[in-house]
């Protein structure tokens, strides 16, 4: 029988960093200004969690494709960002840069509809017509040779694969914090979900490939620790 995580351990336990796609709503300007009139008009900011903090606007987000979690560094003497930025050159060739590219070459349309609360986050529940599933599982296969490895050269789960990630790399939904719960003991146990009363339409025509923290608010220099993916249209 597994021993009982501990507060102690769970306090000293790092945050993880990732390897994503990411799709940042402020990338549609129209779709998020809509957005944030109908979570004033809907008074979310004074019925949001005591405890969790606003994300700031700059970096609200969703997870288009999830790759890797980073759970830790090689040495004590190397951080989260040059360890993940070493990752980054690794795993996101010019080849998946291109073949990416190929995919997103039609964009990628989302419908804001709903606010869900949990213990641990606020969020935004986005929807699609396909389009989000045929590109996660195409993206799938482009990175599961890469990931495999460095999974297999890092023992002790030092990183992990969030390729068959159900929440965020399989499937047609996808979600995104607008505040979050500072404590790590916090889970994802829903407190209440209230409908956005006319759906909003998110056109994205820009993605990101990135490392990031949890929740984007590392410093990111473009071409090296994120890389744009832009349509075609």
């Amino acid at each position: 029988m597994d021993e009982p995580l501990l507060l102690s351990d769970i306090k000293r336990k790092p945050r993880p960093w990732f390897i994503s796609i990411s799709a940042l709503w402020s990338d549609d300007n129209n779709a998020f200004d809509r957005l944030n009139n109908e979570l004033s008009d809907l008074n979310i900011s004074n019925i949001i969690p005591y405890h969790q903090i606003q994300v700031p606007e700059i970096v609200r987000h969703f997870t288009v494709f999830a790759i890797l979690k980073i759970n830790g560094t090689p040495c004590t003497s190397t951080s989260f960002r040059e360890f993940s930025k070493e990752l980054f050159s690794l795993i996101v060739s010019p080849r998946i840069v291109q073949e990416l590219t190929r995919l997103f070459s039609t964009g990628l349309d989302v419908e804001a509809y709903e606010v869900r609360s949990y213990d641990d986050a606020t969020t935004i529940q986005f929807r699609t017509n396909g389009q989000l599933q045929t590109f996660r599982d195409n993206a799938r296969h482009l990175f599961s040779e890469e990931v495999s490895k460095l999974v297999f050269r890092y023992p002790d789960k030092l990183v992990e694969s969030l390729l068959e990630d159900c929440g965020k790399s399989r499937g047609d939904h996808a979600f995104g914090s607008i505040s979050r719960s500072p404590s790590p003991i916090d889970i994802s146990i829903e407190r209440w979900r209230m409908d956005i009363n006319i759906p909003i339409k998110f056109e994205f025509r820009k993605i990101h490939i990135l490392t990031s923290d949890q929740g984007l608010t590392n410093p990111r220099k473009q071409g090296e620790e994120d890389i744009y993916i832009s349509s075609q249209q």
